[in-house]
């Protein structure tokens, strides 16, 4: 392989190759897309790998890869495309992959990496798609994280430890379409601000400690029917207490096909309005 000198991409994904990187691919200078997925390669990925300049697309996941994230990587300065996920890789996320400038999609879920995402990272003002989800990883989002990350499409961070409160800036990234945050230490309300996102159809807070105890903590329902799109709202198994508000009905009424605010604290009737929703195949409000 390593005499195809002019090789451009190259695809063995959905095979059973085994051994470790292929170190007979670092020499295709001229590679520009290169996936390994789904196969069961192993060991360490091999810090030269950054040699691969002309790289804009890199997919490693599902396979056996271990060891830490190359920090080398960052060095790949064409790389659009980073997928390293279900792997067993660990330790922390290097701090260079912030430097991958044209990044539009980085995703590092199913692994056991540790500490926080690097600041560097929401500073990837290009990135659509983020997914870090079942990790090790703790921290609490930047304030600004809409603002510094524009064209987010999917953020991804489930069955992590993050905490602290959702930002309210989120409301900014306007072309977001699927949020993620499931089995995590988020705090406080769910912020209206969401309630901007026009194209919004995928929103999962499930397993978290959200509150809601009055009428301003329940907001958020009320801000959210404005995402006409909006098809998965989950919210089981928060802190959210006392009536539900009657504004549920106007959670876009043909859309919506789930709701789950199992597991709270609901107290009162259920509003007749709920009878809107019309697109429901499921309505979870069990305790």
């Amino acid at each position: 392989m390593a005499r195809l000198f002019n090789l451009e991409y190259l695809y063995l994904d959905g095979n059973s190759f085994t051994g470790g990187f292929p170190s007979s691919v670092l020499n295709i200078s001229k590679l520009e897309k290169l996936v390994l997925s789904s196969n069961m390669l192993d060991g360490p990925i091999p810090p030269n790998t950054s040699s691969l300049f002309n790289l804009t697309l890199l997919h490693l996941d599902t396979n056996n890869f271990t060891g830490a994230i190359p920090s080398s990587l960052g060095n790949m300065t064409k790389l659009e495309e980073l997928v390293l996920s279900d792997n067993q890789l660990e330790d922390i996320i290097p701090e260079e992959l912030g430097h991958l400038s044209n990044m539009n999609r980085l995703t590092l879920g199913g692994n056991r990496l540790s500490g926080s995402i690097p600041t560097t990272i929401f500073n990837l003002s290009s990135l659509g798609i983020l997914d870090v989800s079942v990790n090790f990883l703790h921290m609490a989002l930047p304030s600004n994280i809409g603002s510094t990350l524009p064209l987010l499409r999917v953020l991804s961070l489930h069955n992590n430890m993050f905490h602290g409160q959702i930002p309210a800036s989120l409301g900014n990234a306007s072309v977001l379409l699927a949020l993620d945050f499931t089995s995590n230490n988020f705090t406080g309300h769910v912020p209206s601000s969401l309630g901007n996102l026009t194209y919004l159809y995928f929103l999962k807070l499930e397993q978290n400690n959200l509150e809601a105890k009055d009428s301003e903590g329940w907001e958020f329902i009320d801000a959210l029917g404005k995402c006409m799109s909006l098809q998965y709202l989950l919210l089981s198994d928060n802190q959210l207490q006392g009536a539900l508000p009657n504004s549920v009905g106007k959670l876009s009424n043909s859309s919506l096909q789930y709701l789950r605010l199992g597991k709270n604290n609901l107290s009162g009737m259920v509003p007749e309005t709920i009878g809107n929703l019309v697109g429901l195949n499921e309505l979870v409000l069990d305790i």
